[in-house]
């Protein structure tokens, strides 16, 4: 399938079977048909882990970095709360490992690669490192992430979202009566990340280990050695209404080999404005990074 974008470049379309649980994991392949696939970018949705979908990049987005020789792999992972970090985190591992395996197939060549995730995609990018993989990425674009470094924020109810309508724990028992799913809508999932943030049971609802194996596994909280990380590739804005700014800053000073974009809008997904100055920088900053590294 041919898709044309904004700058007429074409863009071919696919789409894989991954993994199978008890539901089918999909990922989609961004190329361009005109030119040579440099490294790829394994990427993973945001949504709180709770709701999102694979398919949810802004054109813009797909086609500057199709163009530019950087194809993207889009998964989908399973979602909280009927699936829980530590098999969301399967997810990821069988995501890479999949790219691994048949990527040779996919370019004629061993691309390497780079991962990128949004909000919550980000995070399972940041943790992706401490997971034991075959190769690492040679870098991660992280926008809009956290790690749970910064304190307080998601584990108490949230002046943002509490002036939303309150979801009621009826609303959350009706929606996690689907089982599970990999395709988190948002008109129908929104509220659970809603009420996750209203009554600050976050964690619980994505997390069944105990809070200090949950600092230990899925935060950077506790890490003190970050030197096996690649180089990572920041961007979140300074008035963040969402996740705090914090998330970021504090990974900046943590991460030996880091960049941090700093935007001013007031949106957390602020990217998904792509007339903005502000995402045409991000998206060329995103690009002199990656091209940095694989030059």
């Amino acid at each position: 399938m041919l898709l044309h974008f904004t700058n007429l470049s074409k863009i071919s379309l696919e789409t894989f079977s991954y993994k199978k649980t008890n539901i089918e994991l999909y990922a989609t392949l961004y190329r361009s048909t005109q030119k040579t696939t440099r490294a790829t970018l394994l990427y993973f949705h945001g949504g709180g882990l709770l709701y999102g979908k694979r398919t949810d990049l802004p054109e813009y987005h797909i086609d500057t970095f199709c163009d530019a020789g950087y194809s993207i792999l889009a998964f989908d992972y399973r979602l909280a709360p009927v699936t829980k970090l530590s098999h969301i985190i399967d997810d990821v591992k069988d995501a890479i490992i999949w790219y691994l395996n048949n990527r040779t197939d996919l370019f004629q060549s061993k691309c390497p690669y780079f991962l990128w995730g949004r909000s919550a995609g980000a995070y399972l990018c940041l943790l992706a490192p401490k997971i034991d993989l075959p190769e690492k990425p040679i870098g991660i674009l992280s926008y809009y992430g956290y790690t749970f470094a910064h304190d307080s924020w998601y584990n108490q109810p949230s002046p943002y979202y509490l002036q939303f309508p309150a979801v009621d724990a009826e609303t959350i028992a009706s929606i996690c009566k689907e089982g599970e799913t990999a395709e988190g809508l948002l008109d129908t999932r929104y509220s659970l990340y809603v009420y996750a943030r209203q009554t600050g049971k976050w964690i619980c609802m994505i997390n069944d280990n105990s809070i200090e194996d949950f600092y230990n596994l899925y935060s950077l909280k506790k890490l003190t050695d970050f030197d096996y990380y690649p180089p990572v590739f920041l961007a979140h804005s300074f008035h963040d209404m969402d996740v705090p700014f914090a998330e970021s800053q504090i990974l900046s000073s943590l991460l030996p080999k880091s960049h941090l974009f700093v935007a001013s809008a007031k949106t957390h997904e602020f990217d998904k404005d792509t007339t903005s100055e502000e995402t045409l920088s991000l998206i060329d900053e995103s690009l002199y990074f990656m091209n940095e590294i694989n030059s």
